[in-house]
């Protein structure tokens, strides 16, 4: 029927309630209208092009999604050819009086920040809201990483010292005369 799992549809109805029959919203024994149906599959396409709970949500709230799809009327043979009038244009491009590229100053940095307490509506905002994210993610990464890269700099330090020490210990000990070492276990 609609190939979304029931479990799923359970989801959808509790997520979406309000845009659902009241058919549907029944603990037991829902039934889908076709008007539900058609809901179902809407939610399931928002879904699958990525889109997130509060943005589907305002889609159906907007009624953008929820309008009737209307086929347009066939064509009647004296109505299959549209003629449009052609005008020459009014005016021309000068490009002496144009601006060079290298004139062209950059626009200003724009805020995109989105307040917690507000829900962004349009996909931009919702995209931009993410590139923020991953962007302080990623920031928080590198300081970890860099963290890490100190801290594993100290430890091959602190081994390239002991390393160092046992080395010139173990020199020590082949340079010292076999007897000495002798009288060194005796006296433990």
């Amino acid at each position: 029927m609609t190939n979304v799992a029931s479990s799923t549809l359970r989801k959808y109805v509790a997520q979406f309630h309000r845009h659902f029959s009241n058919d549907a919203q029944k603990q037991r024994g829902r039934e889908f209208n076709q008007a539900d149906l058609a809901l179902v599959k809407k939610i399931k396409d928002l879904f699958s092009n990525g889109l997130s709970i509060a943005e589907i949500n305002a889609r159906l709230n907007s009624g953008v999604d929820n309008a009737p799809q209307v086929e347009p009327a066939p064509l009647t043979p004296e109505k299959q050819t549209i003629t449009l009038p052609v005008t020459p244009p009014t005016s021309t491009l000068n490009l002496e009086s144009a601006a060079p590229l290298k004139e062209i100053s950059q626009p200003s940095p724009v805020d995109f920040s989105v307040k917690d307490e507000e829900e962004p509506t349009s996909p931009l905002l919702t995209a931009l809201k993410r590139v923020e994210d991953l962007q302080q993610r990623q920031a928080r990464q590198i300081e970890t990483l860099q963290f890490d890269l100190t801290q594993t700099r100290a430890a091959l330090n602190r081994l390239k010292d002991d390393q160092i020490y046992h080395a010139e210990r173990y020199e020590k000990h082949l340079n010292t005369p076999w007897w000495k070492l002798l009288s060194r276990k005796n006296r433990r």
